[in-house]
């Protein structure tokens, strides 16, 4: 070759009886790595080469394996299967020789090439700027809200009962100056409504109250866990109810 494989065909063809067996399975596996070599399957070559190798234990194939280890890079490698190899006096030392100085000029300059790696500092993490803490209390506004409005129907009532009961003593004198029955009639039958309205307004203010101090103290107790609560009164024609929800 053109090709710098040493040929091991004479080589092979000279074994023992003995060792025929060994040495046919060892020269095929020799033309199996020089075709791969021819065709720069390397690591190919160099598998098939190594077999061959450990079957026959010609030192020529020595140089084979090395000039594999050479083509795929491995030149610290190359330079020590060179060196078996010269231990069996080749014809060719100086050729040898030459390669394994080459291989030590590539490999000088390779370290010279390749960049020392430094030693970068760690940069310090700064703390993130302290954002808005989300309200953990969603409970507490509509909790004074509730009581509040609660509070204000409670004082409204309150106020329609006095108006009730001062419509009451109206009536009562009217009945006493002797005025008409539709006179005093109406005038009780408007204490009677503002009396109506007094109670109902009273009993849903309380209603009211009651559930903004419920929200309240929910949101007291309220655990780091989301928890969630809605509570509405509902006033039906005879009854007071109330309605909601509670979500953890």
């Amino acid at each position: 070759m053109a090709r710098s494989l040493l040929i091991l065909a004479l080589l092979l063809a000279g074994a023992p009886a003995a060792a025929e067996t060994d040495d046919a399975l060892a020269k095929q596996y020799y033309k199996l790595g020089e075709e791969l070599y021819n065709r720069a399957d390397y690591e190919g070559a160099l598998k098939q080469f190594t077999q061959a190798y450990q079957l026959s234990k010609r030192p020529a194939l020595l140089y084979n394996m090395a000039r594999c280890h050479e083509s795929l890079g491995q030149h610290e490698r190359a330079i020590e299967v060179y060196n078996d190899y010269l231990k069996s006096s080749p014809d060719n030392p100086a050729v040898i020789q030459a390669r394994i100085a080459n291989l030590r000029r590539l490999i000088e300059k390779r370290k010279e090439t390749t960049p020392t790696p430094t030693t970068t500092a760690t940069p310090t993490p700064t703390p993130d700027p302290i954002s808005p803490t989300p309200d953990r209390r969603p409970l507490r506004w509509p909790g004074w809200i509730t009581l509040g409005a609660g509070g204000a129907l409670l004082v409204t009532g309150l106020a329609l009962g006095l108006r009730a009961k001062s419509k009451e003593s109206e009536a009562e004198e009217a009945n006493q100056r002797g005025e008409d029955y539709l006179t005093t009639k109406s005038i009780e039958d408007a204490g009677r409504n503002l009396s109506k309205a007094a109670i109902a307004i009273s009993v849903v203010g309380g209603v009211a109250a009651a559930t903004g101090a419920v929200l309240l103290v929910l949101d007291a107790r309220r655990p780091t866990a989301e928890r969630r609560a809605w509570l509405v009164p509902v006033v039906a024609p005879g009854a007071v109810a109330l309605t909601g929800h509670l979500r953890f």
